[in-house]
């Protein structure tokens, strides 16, 4: 939507330049004499210009407008594959689904809990968790950025998770996170970077 703003913007005052640059030329039409057309005056005038300036101000926009589109699909892209590893972790049935989301040189931190870096490590991180007795851990994301050459991106997102507390008895903590992401070689995100704490 910036993008979409700015080439707006810029449009509006290439048309607006063109106005003013007709008007005065009118002006200075009506103020000199009328003498014939010689093969060298400006056939369109003032209004030839006019015309060109609308004809750069619409095609800024229409790419705006096309690059904004662009920018929006990406984003949903990014937002379904989040959710797509929501559901899976939720489910919590399959670790190589889960960890298919991660790059090979990803890095969690979570909440109260030492860094676990590398894929293998994340692997058994994931299998010790799903074994343990009422865990269970869920995220609604909240909205997704990609860069503008599309090879990066991040989500955000709200989060629960239900595991045995200090006594032995279960709870569960809300949380915030942010997951950063890289799009693979063949075009897949991979989340590269993802870090949560606790929530209000």
């Amino acid at each position: 939507m910036r993008a979409l703003k700015t080439c707006g913007a810029f449009a509006a005052a290439i048309l607006a330049a063109g106005i003013a640059v007709a008007a005065g030329a009118r002006e200075k039409e009506e103020m000199l004499p009328r003498v014939s057309l010689s093969r060298t005056e400006n056939p369109g005038g003032p209004m030839r210009n006019l015309k060109t300036s609308a004809a750069v101000a619409v095609a800024i926009l229409v790419a705006g407008l096309a690059v904004a589109a662009g920018g929006k699909q990406e984003e949903d892209a990014l937002l379904k594959v989040d959710r797509e590893w929501a559901t899976a972790s939720s489910e919590g049935k399959d670790v190589d689904r889960i960890v298919s989301f991660w790059s090979d040189d990803a890095t969690l931190y979570p909440p109260g809990g030492p860094v676990v870096q590398g894929k293998a490590a994340l692997r058994a991180f994931m299998q010790k968790s799903l074994a343990t007795p009422g865990f269970k851990i869920t995220w609604t994301s909240d909205s997704a950025s990609v860069s503008a050459d599309g090879t990066m991106g991040y989500t955000t997102a709200t989060n629960s998770m239900t595991a045995p507390g200090p006594d032995g008895k279960m709870m569960t903590t809300k949380g915030r996170g942010i997951s950063i992401w890289r799009r693979a070689e063949g075009g897949a995100w991979k989340c590269v970077v993802n870090i949560s704490n606790s929530g209000p």
